[in-house]
Parts: structure tokens; C-alpha cells; sequence
């Protein structure tokens, strides 16, 4: 039985007393060594005993459990298990043909090292990572070769399925990867050669690309498809990527069909270089896609100006008021200069198209007379929603026929198409029923 330290000091000094004379024991003497051999982990301070584990000692590694180090490729186990972190210490070929269990993987599988010395490398083709339903992913801080590999392939079908590639440094592919899965995060990594990027599917609802850089000289390269997803959440931030004439960062389809009703994506602080095209389908004006700060993509700016110039309508007033009661929309042919994200008619009406509620500063100038007549105290007004706002009151002001005066109305109103949609400008005859003519005008919403 092995020993502690006080056993160990009464068995050496019952054993070996002091003052001996004569000769010590064979038996004493190997009593002793064995005990001081059997119970050397008894010596240690306690700091140096505890163990976090479970663990086992396998020659001149120690393996902790749910992880595993691989130094060369026979240290995987055939199949790969679930719920278990594979540390690649040292650069890896694979061979070419891998078993089924990398392409069907089980749960929470994470492959990881450092982005310095853990590398893999794979002159297989077809797909290096992939899995059904697989609960969860990781790939972190590795570096990864594979030339005529597409790298991952996920597939969610029942089961909610998280993908994480973080800080990890693609050397070379043939397609990044597919990742149908409804969470799916790709961050800080390195890609320096690919001819094609990600695709999402259908059962995408959050993404969060950030921070990454992609090379690729391939004119098909598409860095990110997401036509076939509808997300609740996508954030594509702080993105360097270079191509060539044909190559495309942005893929979706028109009509804000990849961003669910009422959210907004963030597409922002991104460089593109080479000669590759922004966006495929999706356009700066989108008003589910929110684009700030990007290289060669105009950022994203809801406005509108419509003008009426040179009006010989006039504006027909049935009786006078001075609350707005009686005001009429200005009569006249209107016409777009510019609209983003916004509606306009030929009427005078302009309509928000956003669906989040945003402040938006309203500036009319109305150029106007009294058909006939003088000293015409004239008003004007915006109009939310039908709804004459008595606040937003400019004048009245004084004005003959054949004597224009300048009114210039400043307001802010709250929009969305969901409140508040349209805007409208009125007038009104303070003094009497005399109808006015609006010459000219100018009406901004930003």
C-alpha cells in the first residue's frame, strides 16, 4: 500500500533509527525504496495533484475528455464522435478519400488549433466538412487547404443547426460552402483563393458574416448567394473582398423578398476591390437592406423631391378657414426628381415605403398668388395621412394677383409605410374664397 508523507517518515524512522550501528537490512533497505517509489505522487503538494478530467495517461499524451489531440491523421477515431473538440498540434494530410462520418458528422463537433501551425490539407474532392441535422459546428483557428473541395456543407431539415467558421484561414478551395441551416456565423476569417463563396437556403433565418477577407480570380465567383433565404437577421459587415470582371459580392432577388416583413439587413463598412460587381438583384433603394459605408455601393438615403414648375392650375377654394378646415391639396401636374425608397404620384402625394418607423425632415417651398384680387392672406399646410396637421401651419402671408410671395413650410413627421404613409401639401384662403395658384413648388421628405 503506498504511502504518504508522514507514513513514509515513520517507516524510515522505524526502519533506519537514528544512531544505527551495524548493518542496515536488506529487507529494511528495499521495505523502504519501495515505499519511496510506490508513493512518490503522495510527496507532491496538492496544487500539483488535481487533475481536471476525467483523463487518461496514453504514453506521452494526456487526453481530457471530450478532447481530442491530433498530431497525424491516424489520432482521429473512425467514426468521428459527437460532442468532442479536435486540436490539430501540427500540419495534417488527409487522405483523399475521408470516412462518411466527416461529411455526415455527428453533434457538436469543433475543430480547432492555432491559425499559425494547425493545418489541414486535402487533395480530395466533393465536400471536407458536411452534416444532416447536425446540432452545432465549429470550425475555429485553423488553417485549411483543399483546392478542389468545397470546404462545408450543412443541411438543416428538422433540427435547429448553428455553424460557426471563426478566425480561420482559407489557403485554397473550390467553393467555401453551402450552409442551409438557420444559424450561421462567419467571422475573422482568410480566404485567399476560392472560386466560389457561400450560398444559403431556405431554412437560413440568421447570418452574421463580419470581418473577413476573400481573394478569388474566378469571373463566376459569387462570395455570398442568399437568394433562396428569408432572413430574420443578417448582418454583413466589415467585408474585404477582391475579384474580377464578373464576379459578384451581393446575390439575392428584387423585391426585398430575403429579408422578412418589417426588418432591416446590415450591409456596411465594406471594401471591394478588382473589378467585381456589388450587387446582383438587390439594389441600394431595397428598404429591407440598410447599406452604409461601403465601397463602390451607394449608401442608403430614403429621400424624395418631387417639383411642380410652371402651374397654371389653380387650386380651388370652396370657402375660407383658418384652422386648416378649408384647405385644399395643391392642384397641379407633379414630377419625380428623385425617390428612394419612397412613392410618388403625379398628384402631389408622396408615400414612405420603409417599414421601420424613422424621423423624417419634411421641406416644402410653394411659389403662390390669389387668381384675382389683393390683400389675400394665404396659409399652407402638411398633410399626414389625409389628416390636415394645424402645427405644421406656414403663414399666412399677404399676397396680390399678379404679385407671387414665397412659402416655405419645415416639419418633421415620423414614417413608414406601416404609419403615417403619405404626405401631402394643402393651402388656405384666410381671407375668402378666392382660389390660388401655385406656380411653382418643391416638396423634400429625407
Amino acid at each position: 500500500m503506498a504511502l504518504d508523507k508522514d507514513g513514509l517518515l515513520d517507516l524510515i524512522a522505524t526502519d533506519f533509527p537514528d544512531n544505527t550501528t551495524g548493518d542496515i537490512s536488506p529487507a529494511d533497505l528495499r521495505t523502504v525504496t519501495s515505499q519511496i517509489v510506490t508513493s512518490a505522487a503522495n510527496l507532491e503538494e496538492l496544487t500539483v495533484q488535481d487533475f481536471l478530467g476525467p483523463v487518461t495517461f496514453d504514453g506521452s499524451k494526456v487526453n481530457i475528455l471530450n478532447r481530442r489531440v491530433i498530431n497525424e491523421y491516424a489520432d482521429f477515431p473512425d467514426p468521428l464522435l459527437p460532442d468532442t473538440q479536435y486540436y490539430i498540434g501540427s500540419a495534417i494530410t488527409l487522405p483523399t478519400t475521408l470516412p462518411a462520418s466527416w461529411t455526415n458528422m455527428p453533434n457538436n463537433i469543433e475543430f480547432t488549433g492555432t491559425a499559425i501551425a494547425s493545418k489541414l490539407t486535402w487533395n480530395g474532392t466533393g465536400t471536407l466538412f458536411g452534416g444532416s441535422d447536425v446540432v452545432g459546428f465549429r470550425c475555429f483557428t485553423i488553417l485549411i487547404s483543399a483546392p478542389n473541395a468545397k470546404l462545408f456543407d450543412f443541411q438543416q431539415v428538422s433540427v435547429t443547426t448553428t455553424v460557426n467558421v471563426i478566425g480561420c484561414r482559407i489557403l485554397a478551395c473550390d467553393e467555401i460552402g453551402v450552409f442551409n441551416v438557420a444559424n450561421f456565423f462567419y467571422n475573422t476569417t482568410q480566404c485567399f483563393n476560392a472560386n466560389k463563396g457561400i450560398t444559403t437556403g431556405a431554412m437560413s433565418t440568421i447570418a452574421n458574416i463580419n470581418s473577413s477577407t476573400t481573394i478569388t480570380t474566378d469571373p463566376a465567383f459569387i462570395f455570398c448567394d442568399i437568394s433562396l433565404s428569408t432572413f430574420n437577421t443578417f448582418d454583413f459587415v466589415s467585408l474585404r473582398v477582391n475579384g474580377p470582371s464578373g464576379a459578384i459580392w451581393l446575390k439575392g432577388l428584387p423585391g426585398n423578398v430575403n429579408i422578412t416583413s418589417g426588418q432591416r439587413a446590415t450591409i456596411s463598412s465594406s471594401q471591394l476591390t478588382g473589378a467585381i460587381t456589388p450587387l446582383s438583384g438587390i439594389t441600394e433603394d431595397d428598404i429591407r437592406f440598410n447599406f452604409t459605408g461601403n465601397s463602390g455601393v451607394r449608401d442608403s438615403n430614403p429621400d424624395a423631391i418631387i417639383t411642380l414648375t410652371a402651374n397654371a392650375t389653380a387650386t380651388v377654394i370652396s370657402a375660407s378657414s383658418t384652422d386648416g378646415s378649408n384647405s385644399v391639396l395643391v392642384a397641379g401636374t407633379w414630377v419625380e426628381k428623385n425617390a428612394s425608397q419612397y412613392a410618388t404620384t403625379a398628384a402631389g402625394k408622396v408615400s414612405a415605403l420603409y417599414e421601420t418607423d424613422m424621423p423624417s425632415p419634411i421641406t416644402a417651398m410653394l411659389t403662390l398668388e390669389p387668381v384675382s384680387g389683393t390683400n389675400k392672406d394665404i396659409a399652407a399646410y402638411i398633410v399626414i395621412d389625409g389628416v390636415v396637421d394645424v402645427s405644421s401651419r406656414a403663414g399666412p402671408i399677404r399676397v396680390d394677383s399678379n404679385n407671387q410671395q414665397q412659402l416655405t413650410l419645415v416639419w418633421q413627421e415620423s414614417q413608414s409605410s406601416l404609419l403615417n404613409t403619405d404626405v401631402e401639401i394643402h393651402v388656405e384662403n384666410v381671407t375668402d374664397s378666392t382660389n390660388i395658384l401655385v406656380s411653382g413648388a418643391v416638396l423634400r421628405i429625407r
